[in-house]
């Protein structure tokens, strides 16, 4: 009798335990300590595994998602990539692939490792059918249906792919403004998606509305001391100047500066990209002018 008392209050102690473990993971993770997030997850592990059994999906699963998430957070990829092996895995043992969105999110993760890592090839099928689940279980009226549209067309970006990208940046833009408005953020980096998509096939005219609407969307909703307008600036100030504009990229570019030296400081990479570019800029307008011509022919 003893012996079967001191077996329960382990067993309470023990489910107490990991209870509190997880509990205050989803606490951390809120909070964006992903590190402590990440400890109090993976010491839970063990004991959700022996409750729930090692092929559960309506819990032991989802906290193998959030320990992954968590260590992803934390720029640990290593350790990032074997617990959304290890979800995904559980739900193709199972062959539960169909329909569940915390699997279409694994695999979506995965791939943006992938992604991340520059192993383009091992991405690829992971965000066809995440994108595939996502527009079973969502069809196309969904934000996280265009995220999905919006990770595969980068990649093709990234790959090259220019028309492949193209079409899915187009559906997604459609999907952000019909979903979230035209004046929300998404949307905003949709448009910045797709403007720098043919900006790289040299369509400048068609990115240069893209661009401007962006600008607009990003000045209202956050203010223009923030770090996505100043990104939203320098882009567009580079389209200009790849159009002949000069005169229009100059005030961009100065602006751009005067957010990312109040934001960042001096010792900043995007202060010293766009400080780079604005000498660039000032350079080639003396080498255009007609009085620096004039000036070498003497």
């Amino acid at each position: 009798m003893k012996t079967f008392i001191s077996l329960c209050f382990a067993l309470i102690s023990g489910l107490i335990a990991f209870t509190q473990n997880v509990d205050k993971a989803m606490e951390y993770y809120n909070n964006e300590k992903y590190d402590s997030a990440a400890m109090e997850f993976e010491a839970a592990l063990p004991l959700l595994e022996q409750k729930y059994g090692a092929t559960d999906t309506t819990y032991y699963a989802k906290q193998l998602f959030h320990t992954a998430q968590s260590f992803e957070k934390n720029n640990q990829n290593e350790k990032a990539e074997q617990y959304y092996k290890k979800v995904k895995s559980i739900y193709e043992t199972i062959q539960a692939t169909l329909g569940d969105t915390i699997y279409a999110m694994t695999l979506n993760n995965l791939g943006v490792l992938y992604y991340d890592m520059g192993n383009y090839e091992a991405a690829l099928p992971l965000y066809k059918q995440a994108l595939h689940i996502y527009s079973e279980v969502l069809r196309d009226k969904h934000s996280d249906y265009a995220n999905s549209l919006n990770n595969l067309a980068a990649l093709y970006y990234s790959m090259g792919v220019y028309e492949a990208a193209l079409s899915l940046y187009k559906e997604a833009l459609k999907i952000y403004k019909e979903v979230l408005g035209d004046s929300n953020t998404d949307y905003a980096n949709s448009l910045n998606n797709l403007a720098a998509l043919y900006y790289s096939m040299g369509v400048y005219e068609a990115a240069l509305p893209l661009y401007k609407e962006a600008l607009k969307i990003y000045k209202e909703a956050l203010g223009d001391n923030n770090t996505d307008y100043a990104n939203s600036l320098y882009n567009l100030a580079t389209l200009y100047i790849s159009m002949g504009i000069y005169e229009a990229a100059l005030p961009l570019y100065k602006e751009a500066l005067k957010i990312y030296k109040e934001v960042f400081g001096e010792k900043n990479i995007d202060y010293a990209k766009v400080l780079y570019s604005l000498g660039i800029l000032y350079f080639d307008m003396v080498i255009m002018s007609p009085h620096y011509v004039c000036t070498i022919r003497l």
